[in-house]
């Protein structure tokens, strides 16, 4: 969402990434490319309640150290809203300020207490080949401001701000190219994180903390069962929305893909073929560096590959 020109300190072929979860904060440092990455650092920052801007940099100073390479800060999911809007083709900046003047249809906020970010992406339901579909991603500014002071206090080389839910859909798709659509349900300790794709572009975003105990958990009846009614609510959602957009797939990764009664699980509940992913495997990290990363890097690990 918010973008910073390469700066004289970019180190080639190494990439870093801070996310923010409920629990705390997460820094991954990795050199390589996408299919053959090599863990250089990887911290993880308890943070017990919440903290202001000067406390989350004190925070990652102490932990972290200096920052040798710019950073890409990842912007929560809760804290943010995607779109894909149509629009007569025009210059991607052009669209941006039309966007203002029917931003409310779209969005539950304000234009003018969002940061507002848009990049084309390719839809089969775009109308026209004279029309062009934009992803709009917005969060209200007070998110962006603390990011922003979190980077300038900290002394960090801030590259660029995303959506974490955008990130993590990044590294689930890594070096694979599945052609047509298919859903994706990432899960970690905040929630069920779904995603629908075509052709690798992200059309559809939509995060549930419901279901996360249950869904590591299948003798939890009452709460797998309402994980279960999540995920086919929202599947017959997106099939409704994207009419004319045949899937038949439902990628499965994180702590929902690490536990083979739950797959079995969904995989009867739903008229999909179940794959699960192991994200760090498939970007090619080393199993031993994976095994120490755990459920919850996957977002940093995306924001690394921005």
């Amino acid at each position: 969402m918010v973008k910073k020109k390469a700066s004289r300190r970019d180190h080639s072929g190494v990439f870093a990434a801070v996310t923010l979860h409920a629990s705390g904060l997460r820094y991954l440092e990795v050199s390589g490319h996408i299919g053959a990455y090599k863990v250089m650092r990887q911290v993880v920052i308890p943070v017990s309640r919440v903290v202001n801007a000067d406390s989350i940099a004190s925070l990652l100073n102490r932990e972290v150290g200096s920052f040798s390479v710019p950073v890409v800060f990842g912007l929560p999911m809760r804290e943010c809203m995607i779109r894909v809007i149509e629009y007569p083709r025009m210059p991607i900046e052009d669209a941006l300020r039309a966007l203002q003047f029917d931003f409310d249809r779209h969005f539950t906020w304000s234009y003018s207490e969002c940061t507002v970010d848009v990049s084309e992406v390719e839809s089969p339901l775009t109308s026209s080949k004279d029309n062009m579909s934009m992803l709009v991603a917005a969060s209200r500014n007070e998110h962006i401001s603390k990011i922003l002071q979190i980077a300038e206090r900290a002394n960090l080389d801030l590259k660029a701000i995303e959506p974490m839910n955008v990130a993590v859909l990044r590294a689930i798709i890594g070096p694979i190219s599945r052609n047509g659509a298919w859903h994706s349900i990432y899960a970690d300790a905040e929630g069920l994180h779904f995603a629908f794709v075509d052709n690798n572009n992200g059309l559809f975003y939509r995060s549930s903390p419901s279901g996360i105990n249950g869904i590591l958990d299948t003798k939890n009846e009452e709460e797998f069962q309402r994980a279960v009614s999540e995920i086919q609510r929202t599947i017959s959602f997106v099939a409704n929305q994207f009419k004319g957009i045949p899937s038949d797939l439902l990628v499965l990764s994180g702590a929902i893909a690490k536990n083979s009664d739950v797959i079995r699980e969904i995989e009867s509940s739903i008229d999909l073929r179940v794959e699960a992913v192991d994200v760090y495997e498939q970007c090619g990290i080393n199993p031993s560096d994976s095994a120490n990363m755990g459920v919850g890097f996957e977002p940093a690990l995306g924001l690394c590959m921005f």
